[in-house]
């Protein structure tokens, strides 16, 4: 019907209570062996099947699922799954539930569809999403690249049209005096990005491939995360703006707007490869 399987897996979360609820109105009835227009009665056998103690929420949910990830993060555990491939799921189906309700083109200025928007923002913030963010990207060792892009792209997600609130409780947690590890490894990732630029560069004048291709596939990730920090600032976010350049309550200071602007940089001093590039990527 046109739906992925995380499109289904997302309306199947945001009714858990009524598909858990032993006092359901559709449960009942089907409990009963009356079955409601337009269901098979093959839904009499699986509710009657379905014992069902009490109703689980979509908020009970979430918070499980965030607090496994932050649980498990960089330890495999015996589960007969793959950790940070369902690490991995868990944060792109949290970044899908606030996908759902994200405005769109002129909604953005609707003040009701921009209050639903956050108000959801603000529970995934509630249930430690937001810190969870910053934890996967600062992990030591480092996270594999899949779990720390899915985290960027859920961060986006709780940031984007500007939400001070989440602002706040991730600077809250940047201030705590331990995200040293975050802004180094933030540091690290941007300035791969530039080594990589400058040699991918090198290799297509020397017609040993396309810079656009290579670009496209590979700074993604990056771009993701230079939104993620200009997001941190939206707002004309002084203090976020402040944190980025200089951590006072850190061993060490890492000035990751410098390293933003040196990266454009790089990325601009060919003015005939930037005129070239796709437009999503300028």
């Amino acid at each position: 019907d046109g739906r992925t399987e995380l499109d289904v897996l997302v309306e199947q979360i945001l009714r858990v209570e009524s598909l858990t609820d032993p006092k359901d109105p559709t449960y009942e009835k089907l409990r009963q062996g009356i079955v409601p227009k337009g269901l098979s009665s093959e839904k009499v056998k699986l509710a009657q099947a379905d014992v069902r103690a009490q109703p689980i929420t979509t908020a009970e949910l979430c918070n499980r699922m965030i607090d496994h990830v932050a649980d498990n993060l960089n330890r495999e555990i015996n589960s007969g799954y793959d950790t940070v491939k369902v690490n991995t799921t868990v944060l792109n189906i949290m970044a899908a539930i606030l996908e759902k309700v994200h405005p769109k083109g002129e909604a953005e200025d609707d003040p009701i569809a921009l209050e639903a928007y956050r108000k959801k923002q603000r529970e995934m913030m509630d249930f430690g999403g937001a810190r969870l963010v910053i934890d996967i990207i600062g992990c030591k060792p480092p996270a594999p690249r899949m779990l720390v892009e899915a985290a960027i792209d859920f961060g986006i997600e709780m940031l984007d049209l500007h939400n001070p609130d989440v602002q706040a409780d991730m600077l809250e947690y940047l201030n705590n005096g331990r995200s040293d590890q975050f802004f180094f490894n933030c540091r690290e990732y941007l300035i791969a990005a530039e080594k990589a630029i400058v040699t991918e560069r090198a290799q297509a004048a020397k017609g040993a491939g396309s810079f656009e291709d290579a670009y496209e596939k590979k700074q993604r990730f990056t771009m993701g995360l230079v939104e993620l920090l200009r997001l941190f600032m939206e707002g004309h976010n002084l203090a976020m703006q402040d944190i980025l350049r200089a951590q006072p309550e850190n061993k060490k200071d890492f000035n990751l707007l410098g390293d933003v602007v040196d990266l454009c940089s790089t990325i601009a001093k060919d003015a005939q490869v930037l005129r070239g590039l796709p437009t999503l990527l300028l």
